[in-house]
């Protein structure tokens, strides 16, 4: 039961985490544009971060923190439901108020997932969940709308420039990969500027020289230079290739899809909320930053596959 405390006391901490931000943005004057002090730290859109320094961070804590709350929540682990309740309100409000759109769709994706697949069910009860998870996603949505009314109308006739640069940015990776598909460029070749890409097998194999890493985003033409993929699986096959991307995933995946676990036990709640976080990681993952290679946002992530790995291989 140690891992399952060691959940227990994280989800927690991220949640005290999550309300003290709140209450910080709210004393220093709510949701604000331009500002940047305690609690809010955005120019380009109002956004909470709290104390753990960025945007991305904090909505990627909090949403791997609502989700653990919730499967241990459903697995009877939580003694105080109460206080599970107000934990998850304190999260979820937190999550959209964060105003990070790839971790609140990680969040719907992956708690979607968990009871379809993972948790049995009769089918009025697997009903009244999806009309749970219906209203909140409604209610989150207005949430953020009011949260950010401003922002959206400022920018409501522009075309959002965070969809542009993703699309500039998968465009731009695709070329890059197309280089060596199979081994990839090395980690953080893909940001650098100026690298010198020698054929050691055409379209097999290249070899990245030279080149730095700006401290900034900029455009080299129509394609964006200075930032990671925003995309995990991009990211990867540019990185490390088909290869390595297959390494990433094999052996974690092995370890949370193993099915040997008796229903019920610690194991097998450890198991299903792992595949809830790969879930959620991955998703986000796909329109987001680093969420598999940042260790505040895959704490969780981390210590579940090592754990289920090390249990398994005995």
């Amino acid at each position: 039961g140690q891992v399952l405390k060691l959940i227990d006391s994280y989800t927690k901490v991220a949640a005290g985490i999550a309300l003290v931000s709140i209450l910080l943005a709210l004393s220093t004057g709510g949701i604000q544009f331009g500002e940047s002090t305690i609690g809010v730290m955005e120019k380009s859109r109002a956004v909470l971060v709290g104390l753990l320094g960025t945007k991305n961070p904090f909505g990627g804590v909090t949403g791997s923190a609502l989700l653990s709350i919730i499967v241990l929540n459903f697995a009877r682990f939580s003694p105080n439901l109460k206080l599970a309740y107000f934990l998850m309100a304190v999260l979820f409000v937190a999550l959209i108020l964060s105003g990070s759109r790839g971790f609140s769709l990680g969040v719907l994706v992956a708690a979607t997932y968990y009871f379809m697949f993972e948790v049995k069910m009769k089918t009025s009860s697997r009903m009244a969940v999806f009309i749970a998870i219906s209203i909140m996603s409604v209610t989150g949505l207005a949430l953020y709308t009011l949260s950010f009314s401003e922002y959206l109308a400022e920018n409501s006739g522009d075309p959002d420039l965070n969809v542009i640069r993703r699309l500039a940015l998968f465009e731009y990776t695709l070329s890059q990969i197309a280089l060596s598909p199979l081994f990839g460029l090395g980690p953080g070749v893909h940001s650098m500027l100026n690298v010198e890409h020698v054929e050691v097998i055409p379209l097999v194999l290249s070899i990245s020289e030279g080149g730095f890493k700006p401290d900034v985003f900029l455009w080299e033409g129509d394609l964006p230079i200075g930032q990671h993929a925003h995309n995990v699986v991009l990211q990867l096959l540019v990185d490390v290739g088909l290869i390595g991307t297959f390494i990433f995933f094999y052996f974690p995946l092995r370890s949370l899809f193993f099915t040997g676990y008796k229903p019920g036990s610690e194991n097998d709640i450890l198991s299903k909320l792992g595949r809830v976080q790969f879930v959620y990681l991955f998703i986000s993952g796909m329109v987001a930053g680093y969420t598999m290679f940042t260790p505040t946002i895959s704490f969780l992530y981390m210590v579940l596959i090592s754990y289920l790995g090390v249990f398994r291989g005995r």
